[in-house]
C-alpha cells in the first residue's frame, strides 16, 4: 500500500470501525493525562493492524502518519518496534552467512 494522505484517512476509518465505547471508557480512566483523544481500540487489534502495516511499506506509514488519537500512537510505536525487530534479525542473518562463507574461504 502506497501511504498517502487518503490511504491514511482510509486507515483511520479502519481503525474507528474497531472502537468499543466501554473499553474506551475504560481506558480513558487509566490514560487521564492523555492530550490525544481515546478512540477505545483493543491492543491485541492494534497489535494485528501493525503486524500488518510492517508487512507493506512500514516506513512510508511512519512519515505518512499525523497523529490524531491515542491509538495512532500506540501503532506508530508498536509499528517502529516490530521494525526494529525485523531489521535486527536481517542484519544478524546477514553477519552469521558472512562469518560462516568467510570460515569455508580460510579453511
Amino acid at each position: 500500500m502506497q501511504w498517502n494522505g487518503r490511504a491514511y484517512a482510509e486507515f483511520r476509518d479502519y481503525l474507528l470501525s474497531f472502537s468499543d465505547e466501554k473499553y474506551r471508557a475504560f481506558h480513558s480512566g487509566l490514560c487521564k493525562t492523555s492530550k490525544y483523544p481515546i478512540i477505545g481500540v483493543r491492543l491485541p487489534i492494534m497489535q494485528k493492524i501493525s503486524s500488518e502495516i510492517v508487512k507493506g511499506k512500514p516506513l512510508y506509514f511512519l512519515m505518512a502518519a499525523s497523529v490524531q488519537s491515542y491509538e495512532e500512537i500506540m501503532i506508530r510505536g508498536l509499528v517502529t518496534a516490530k521494525l526494529k525487530c525485523f531489521l535486527n534479525s536481517v542484519r544478524n542473518t546477514l553477519f552469521h552467512r558472512i562469518r560462516m562463507r568467510l570460515v569455508q574461504l580460510l579453511f
